[in-house]
C-alpha cells in the first residue's frame, strides 16, 4: 500500500537539511535538489531552505496526488478506457473575459504539462470503479480546493460593495457568502482589465486558482494573469513581491522540468 509523504517531514528537512536539498528529494524534485547539493558550500541553499517551508504543503500534495495517479491505473478498465493525452481546457468562450487577450506575449508558446492535466482531470472526476464494482474517490487539502475553483471558475460577479477578509492561505472556505459576492465580482473586474482595490488575501485567493490551473488550465494565461496582479498590485500591497515572483519562477521551473 502507498504511503503518503507527510507535509510535516517536508517541513522538518528543509528546517535541518535544506542546505543539501533533501526537502527536495522527498517530494520528487530531483533536478533542484541536486542542485541544492552542488551548491551547499555557498550557504545560499540554507537560505533558500527556509523560503521553501511555504511551498512544502504544496510539493507533498501534487507529490502523493502524483503517486496517487500511479496506483489508481491499476484498478483502471484500460480496455474500456485508454489512457489519452489531455488538451487544455479553453475557457476564451466564457463572455465575461477573452483568454487569448489577456496572454502576454512572452508566455503565449507556453504548454501545460500533460501530467497537471491529468491530475486536474482526475480530481474533476474523482471516482473510478474497478471490475469488482467498487468505488473509489480519493480526497486531499488540495483536491478539495481544486474542486471548489473548478466549480466556481465560470462564476461571474455582480458589483456589489467590498467586504473585508484577512486570512492565511485563503481558500473558499475562509468567505462568507458576501465575501465571495465581492470575490467574485472584483476576479470579473480583473479579467475585464480593471483593477480595484481589494484586500491581499483576495488576490492570494486568484493567484491559488491560477498555479494550481484549477481556474484555468492553459499555463500561458495562468502566467499572464500571476504578472498582471503582480504590476497593477504591487504598489498598493508591496508584499506581493516577496511571493508573486518567487512563485511565478516555481511555476516556469514547473513547466520546464
Amino acid at each position: 500500500m502507498y504511503k503518503q509523504k507527510s507535509v510535516g517531514t517536508g517541513v522538518l528537512l528543509a528546517l535541518f537539511l535544506g542546505g543539501i536539498g533533501a526537502h527536495h528529494f522527498y517530494v520528487g524534485k530531483y533536478i533542484r535538489g541536486t542542485l541544492y547539493l552542488l551548491f551547499c558550500w555557498t550557504y545560499i541553499p540554507i537560505f533558500l531552505g527556509f523560503i521553501d517551508i511555504f511551498f512544502i504543503r504544496r510539493w507533498v500534495e501534487q507529490s502523493n496526488a502524483a503517486a496517487l495517479l500511479v496506483k489508481m491505473e491499476e484498478i483502471r478498465m484500460i480496455e474500456e478506457n485508454p489512457r489519452e493525452t489531455f488538451e487544455p481546457v479553453s475557457v476564451s468562450t466564457i463572455p465575461f473575459y477573452n483568454e487569448t487577450d489577456l496572454i502576454l506575449p512572452e508566455f503565449q508558446y507556453l504548454k501545460t504539462p500533460t501530467h497537471i492535466l491529468e491530475e486536474i482531470e482526475c480530481i474533476r472526476q474523482p471516482v473510478h470503479r474497478n471490475r469488482s464494482g467498487i468505488y473509489i474517490e480519493v480526497s486531499t487539502y488540495h483536491s478539495e480546493f481544486v474542486k471548489q475553483s473548478l466549480a466556481y471558475s465560470r462564476r461571474v460577479g455582480k458589483k456589489c460593495s467590498h467586504i473585508p477578509l484577512k486570512a492565511y492561505y485563503t481558500t473558499f472556505q475562509h468567505l462568507d457568502e458576501r465575501q465571495k459576492e465581492w470575490y467574485f465580482y472584483w476576479r470579473s473586474q480583473v479579467l475585464q482589465g480593471n483593477y480595484p482595490n481589494t484586500d491581499l488575501s483576495y488576490i492570494f485567493l486568484f493567484v491559488y486558482e491560477l498555479i494550481n490551473y484549477s481556474f484555468n488550465q492553459n499555463a500561458a494565461f495562468n502566467i499572464s494573469m500571476l504578472m498582471r496582479l503582480y504590476k497593477n498590485y504591487k504598489e498598493r500591497h508591496p508584499n506581493l513581491e516577496h511571493y508573486l515572483l518567487r512563485w511565478k519562477e516555481d511555476f516556469l521551473h514547473e513547466i520546464y522540468a
